[in-house]
């Protein structure tokens, strides 16, 4: 889905469990919030709404939750924003490859694992 919306594909995602939730709001799709969407790094339906109120000023992505990190970084890059994030390590829980994924193979933008991509 990501992909196709790079490439300003039409696309239709459904969020079908809780790990969808961040990138589905984040992009704009419709998503139930799901009780177990506590007790993980954060409380992710408060985390991701605070996260992109963020974004939208231009602030860099605070949050320490991968699934935040993840979903704010794809809005940044989509949206044509520099990618700000604080603490960038914080994918490596779920998704080690997140920033050569989203920086080296297909957006061709260098990634120095610094604050800013």
């Amino acid at each position: 889905t990501f992909i196709k919306l790079l490439k300003q594909e039409k696309v239709s995602f459904v969020a079908q469990q809780p790990e969808d939730y961040c990138f589905a709001f984040m992009l704009g799709f419709e998503t139930p919030e799901w009780p177990s969407l506590r007790g993980h790094e954060s409380v992710r339906t408060e985390e991701v709404k605070r996260t992109i109120r963020e974004i939208k000023k231009g602030r860099e992505i605070q949050s320490k939750d991968h699934r935040v990190v993840q979903a704010g970084a794809m809005y940044q890059k989509l949206h044509g924003m520099p990618i700000k994030v604080k603490y960038p390590d914080a994918v490596n829980k779920s998704w080690p490859q997140f920033w050569k994924f989203l920086v080296d193979d297909f957006l061709k933008v260098g990634y120095d694992g610094g604050e800013e991509v």
